[in-house]
């Protein structure tokens, strides 16, 4: 009789140490004493479940690379129109004070979110870091900008919801590009 579990071609016991019979249906004999397996047999299967499954299928189980090719264009489209709209009825319930301005923040919060998501699909840290310069950039500059131009001619106001406006949408972007196309059904009559 067989006092272990079975996993990974291995016969592990389980965490707590306890075990318990099984029965023959029909004779009501006992068959074999098994390990009571828990949470972490269970989680610690499903690490070596998945080890196997990329071991056997290496290409298989990893995200797609980013490329322009692998972006789902009309989810991305659909997310720009709901952020467009939502954008709008603020826009025109409190307009800001000084619109240029509030529309350099949407966007340098815009390109982080689109940096950060984008990241996520690539491995480096450099690449990751490439992804997010043009918003790192775009950022410094339009603070430098805002607080030149303070002295001389207005004081332009930092909004934290611009930011953080541009940046969610630039996750939900990014995310909703990240989805899987749906095929096309090819149906022959």
């Amino acid at each position: 009789m067989a006092t272990a579990m079975i996993m990974g071609g291995e016969r592990p016991a389980a965490a707590s140490g306890e075990s318990y019979e099984v029965f023959n249906p029909a004779t009501g004999e006992v068959v074999d004493r098994v390990p009571d397996a828990g949470p972490a047999e269970a989680h610690q299967y499903v690490l070596r479940l998945a080890d196997s499954l990329r071991a056997q299928h290496p290409g298989k189980f990893v995200p797609p690379p980013l490329s322009l090719a692998t972006l789902n264009w009309n989810a991305m489209l659909l997310c720009v129109v709901i952020a467009a709209v939502i954008l709008g009825v603020f826009w025109i319930i409190m307009p800001p004070s000084y619109p240029a301005w509030s529309a350099a923040q949407i966007a340098c919060g815009f390109l982080f979110g689109l940096g950060l998501m984008a990241g996520v699909r690539v491995k480096g840290f450099w690449q990751r870091m490439l992804l997010l310069g043009p918003a790192i950039a775009a950022t410094v500059l339009v603070e430098a900008i805002m607080s030149y131009s303070a002295g001389f001619f207005f004081a332009p106001t930092r909004s934290v919801a611009a930011y953080t406006f541009g940046f969610f949408f630039g996750l939900f972007l990014m995310g909703s590009g990240f989805t899987r196309r749906r095929r096309q059904s090819s149906s022959k009559p």
